[in-house]
């Protein structure tokens, strides 16, 4: 007995030492290269060392094939994390994606050896569609047989996100049934065993689409499905489903994160279940239900991701789901082994570029959606399974269907009952986000990059804004301005009296002395009084109260403001520091004049800068002045009398006033 007792906890430790070596990186020993991805101005490297992948940047584009063995000298930078609510977490995507949660640029790499693996097959197909096509054509080859949506036009990826058609361009099932339906066809009029050639040719397709979650899906269900009918399993669609998706989850847990991977089940056991009751109909009517419905079901992860609707696009989907299914995609695999019909293929998908743009711009109604929580999505669902259960039954059926339209009003409304500021941890630059009864105000919209403040409007459900702020006339101030007017209704902008940017909704120009009154919540401008040849001290200096703070915001103005500021008889007990807390700003005159209990300050990431400076941090830690800044809190927020942080500690109170 002993002697079995010692040889398992031999191999026990055997495990997990190899578990443990498989699990730990060390960068040296990087090697070989597992996929490359090419982009405009720089490829990104993939190489993996035991259960870990790493991402290389590499802007010297020295022509990497996967399979290659590289030596590199690189750079290390940990990925972002949430630095705005709700916002892209970078770190915590690649871990759940089971990489390491840090980017590495090189800065020097050689080539040891070349090589070949699984990942080259695709590598080879995505440089010869770029060799052989060109503009659209390769724009759209690559959209749908490798879902590389980097080739699109600007305005054409707008409207197929407008249009909810975005699915139709990232690999999923449709594609793989469809190539299903196409070698059946082919290959029925010869001696070809269509199941074994469709088998092995799926297993490539899997690694073209470099192991696509919801490909595996459709292909695993294929394998099972045809063992099914040849072992004569007897397993019903759902028992088809429901295997394949345990195999995944238990093969890789992460794929619960994964939203192509959560979209492509739920969507698929809705037409398993859907198949009994629909098998007689039409096939317009077929993929009408299938559309509305798979838009329902769909709909809280579809507002989480994008926070806005079409409403429309359950109607108008379905005309692009058909030209997609039945032309588009049939051509486009036509086309990539018959190049020289690239002419008629450029007329079909300009149609169905012109198509796309003319339903976005004129038959859209597209609406902005708060986030929907856990506890609400909980509901939803629970309301659908509900409905599905006592389908039957008639008068309870319409009870629930009427409660889920009263959920569905109420997510559509979005409504805020809370007044809070945040103060957002940006790219470059300043933005400060006011929700109060008396309405909605922002100051600044910082650089504009990613549209990050644009975004978090709409993650809160803002659907207005009562009055945008722009203390100047700086990218890092202005820099989202046009885009947020563009996508939000703004009632009034205001600029300071020598700002003459041109915004294209009404504007009043402001000057020391003004008072912007919203519904009782007035802004007292304190700056500019003069003309001041430095634009940031022609900032705006907006002076407020609100649950009994008075708040400063300072904009980007010099010591040489404040210390006039200073002259007047105000009670200040926050200030957003002046330009990002450098040594320009942030005067011991004025803190020692107003005595603020609490400073913010909007640092921005961009290196080089070195915000804040030491003499700002000095000159607030010798007054006692509790510091918040963005550089190390992230986004901060101040609600209830209460400070929280998006570092950690977002929904903790940090301090009570």
């Amino acid at each position: 007995m002993l002697a079995y007792i010692s040889a398992g906890v031999f191999f026990l430790i055997i495990i997990v030492l190899i578990i443990y070596k498989l699990s730990t990186v060390n960068l040296n020993d990087i090697e070989r290269v597992y996929d490359v991805n090419l982009y405009d101005d720089y490829q990104k490297i993939i190489v993996k060392k035991g259960l870990k992948k790493i991402i290389l940047y590499d802007s010297s584009v020295v022509d990497i094939h996967p399979g290659y063995k590289i030596s590199f000298v690189f750079k290390e930078k940990e990925a972002l994390k949430e630095r705005i609510e709700g916002g892209f977490n970078y770190y915590k995507y690649l871990e759940k994606s089971n990489y390491l949660p840090f980017t590495y640029n090189i800065e020097k790499v050689s080539i040891i050896k070349k090589g070949f693996n699984l990942n080259s097959i695709k590598y080879y197909i995505n440089c010869y569609v770029n060799k052989k096509f060109s503009g659209n054509t390769k724009a759209f080859i690559k959209g749908l047989i490798l879902s590389n949506k980097n080739d699109f036009e600007e305005e054409f990826l707008k409207s197929i996100k407008d249009n909810g058609i975005m699915h139709l361009f990232a690999i999923s099932g449709l594609h793989v049934n469809l190539l299903i339906g196409i070698l059946n066809k082919m290959l029925s009029k010869t001696k070809i065993n269509s199941d074994i050639f469709i088998s092995i040719f799926l297993f490539l397709y899997i690694i073209i689409t470099s192991f696509s979650s919801s490909v595996i899906r459709a292909v695993l269900m294929y394998y099972l499905a045809l063992l099914n009918k040849k072992l004569k399993l007897d397993l019903s669609g759902s028992d088809v489903i429901s295997i394949v998706f345990l195999f995944l989850i238990i093969l890789n847990p992460n794929y619960m994160y994964n939203l192509g991977f959560v979209l492509s089940f739920l969507v698929s056991l809705l037409i398993i279940l859907l198949s009994p009751l629909i098998k007689d109909k039409k096939n317009i009517y077929q993929t009408f239900l299938i559309t509305l419905l798979s838009n329902i079901i769909s709909l809280p992860i579809i507002i989480n991701m994008n926070n806005e609707y079409n409403i429309l696009s359950i109607f108008t989907s379905i005309i692009f789901i058909c030209l997609v299914s039945y032309l588009i995609l049939p051509m486009t695999f036509l086309a990539i082994f018959t190049p020289f019909i690239s002419f008629l293929y450029e007329n079909i998908y300009n149609m169905f570029i012109n198509l796309s743009n003319f339903i976005s711009k004129y038959l859209s109604i597209i609406v902005s959606i708060k986030e929907m929580n856990g506890f609400l999505i909980m509901i939803y669902y629970l309301l659908i399974l509900l409905i599905l259960r006592c389908f039957k039954k008639i008068k309870t059926r319409k009870i629930l269907i009427g409660m889920m339209g009263i959920l569905i009003i109420f997510i559509f409304a979005s409504f805020n009952h809370d007044k809070e500021i945040v103060f957002m941890d940006l790219d470059d630059g300043d933005a400060t986000l006011i929700l109060a009864k008396e309405g909605n105000v922002l100051i600044d919209t910082g650089s504009g990059k990613n549209n990050e403040v644009l975004n978090f409007l709409k993650r809160k459900g803002v659907k207005e804004l009562d009055i945008l702020f722009i203390t100047h006339n700086h990218d890092d101030h202005n820099g989202e301005a046009s885009s947020i007017i563009s996508n939000i209704k703004v009632d009034k902008v205001v600029t300071n009296y020598y700002d003459n940017t041109f915004y294209d909704c009404d504007v009043f120009k402001a000057k020391s002395g003004d008072k912007i009154n919203l519904n009782g919540l007035v802004f007292y401008i304190l700056n500019p009084y003069s003309y001041n040849s430095d634009e940031n001290d022609n900032g705006l200096v907006i002076y407020v109260n609100i649950d009994d703070t008075n708040m400063l915001f300072l904009a980007d103005v010099s010591e040489k403001i404040e210390n006039e500021i200073c002259n007047m008889n105000i009670a200040v007990d926050l200030i957003k520091v002046a330009h990002h807390g450098s040594n320009t700003s942030t005067s011991i005159k004025m803190l020692s004049k107003f005595k603020p209990k609490y400073a913010i300050i909007e640092t921005g990431r961009v290196s080089g800068y070195g915000f804040p400076s030491k003499k700002t941090i000095n000159n607030l830690e010798s007054l006692k002045i509790k510091i918040y800044r963005t550089d190390s809190d992230y986004s901060i927020i101040y609600k209830r009398r209460k400070f929280y942080t998006l570092n950690n500690s977002w929904k903790k109170p940090l301090l009570t006033k």
